[in-house]
């Protein structure tokens, strides 16, 4: 499930598909889409837990989290994307230049400046079951 401000979005889509990879543990990618009442922005959050064992399972995870991630800038364009959890590898790794590849660049500063900029000092939180 995801928490996320029921005053501010309404959660238009969620789905978790598992990231198992050759007999390993069952880890998972899940993502939820997000609408701003107020500005009809879509904002799309994933959350993702990669595999410990190596490099080897993890790319091949990174390519299951990219083609779920291709069908969602499909069908979301526009949409800001967030995508965080347990990689279980460095920035500098082959698996992490793998995830962001699909992911539009917005420069520097990042895509989470805009995010904080809009926080409220008191939300009122509810869970979207994935």
């Amino acid at each position: 499930s995801t928490i996320y401000r029921k005053d501010k979005y309404t959660a238009i889509e969620n789905k978790m598909i598992s990231l198992k990879v050759d007999g390993g543990q069952d880890y998972y990618f899940s993502w939820v889409a997000l609408k701003d009442k107020n500005t009809g922005e879509i904002y799309i959050h994933g959350n993702l837990h990669l595999d410990y064992r190596g490099d080897t399972y993890r790319a091949k995870q990174a390519e299951l989290v990219n083609a779920e991630l291709a069908n969602v800038i499909q069908k979301y364009p526009n949409a800001i994307i967030a995508v965080t959890g347990d990689y279980n590898c460095k920035w500098s790794s082959s698996v992490m230049t793998k995830l962001v590849v699909l992911l539009p660049s917005t420069g520097d500063d990042g895509f989470c400046k805009r995010l904080t900029e809009s926080q409220s000092t008191s939300p009122s939180l509810t869970a979207a079951e994935a």
